[in-house]
């Protein structure tokens, strides 16, 4: 069965160490589409005062039989430099985990 799911949320915390104090802020966006029980795609945003880093992974999920599934993941992420983002990594990867039954 078909279904979307989208989950935001916020993180603050206020650090303080010996060597000084310091608060985050942490910007975040999950969202999944089901297409069926076998078929999904999957979403996250993320951002952090701290590093001023922006982020976001993708995945795609196939179970082709029980055990058996094809995970397709896409990473993004980004560095803020004043007022633009400048690309710091890209990356794809893409696993098979077969289960073998004798």
């Amino acid at each position: 069965m078909a279904g979307l799911n989208l989950t935001g949320s916020y993180l603050y915390n206020r650090v303080r160490l010996e060597e000084g104090a310091f608060t985050t802020h942490l910007f975040r966006l999950i969202s999944s589409y089901d297409f069926s029980p076998w078929v999904s795609i999957n979403f996250n945003i993320q951002y952090d005062t701290i590093t001023e880093g922006l982020g976001t992974n993708s995945r795609f999920i196939w179970v082709i039989d029980p055990g058996n599934t094809l995970f397709v993941v896409h990473n993004h992420n980004w560095q803020r430099f004043g007022d633009r983002f400048d690309m710091r990594e890209n990356q794809s990867t893409v696993k098979l985990a077969y289960t073998f039954r004798f």
